[in-house]
């Protein structure tokens, strides 16, 4: 799948944040499960007005993927709290 995609035409989430596409495709690969958050997949789909479509190795992981993690990014000291 990631062979076949011409890089002229790629840009990722992060890049996309601020811009608007009539239509686009958004790929995700399970191997990328720290990639696959809910927060990264808002951005994707709503960088999109009219048709977005979704492409995946495996649509079950990607989901689960999603759902389990939703991207946001603890500090330091939230995560000496949780664990000490």
């Amino acid at each position: 799948m990631l062979e076949r995609l011409d890089l002229a035409y790629a840009i990722n989430v992060h890049v996309a944040q601020g811009m608007t596409a009539k239509d686009g495709i958004i790929m995700m690969s399970e191997r990328e499960r720290m990639l696959n958050t809910s927060a990264s997949f808002l951005v994707a789909v709503t960088r999109i007005a009219e048709n977005a479509t979704l492409v995946t190795d495996n649509p079950a992981r990607v989901e689960r993927q999603v759902e389990a993690r939703s991207g946001e990014k603890s500090s330091a000291i939230e995560t000496a709290r949780e664990n000490g």
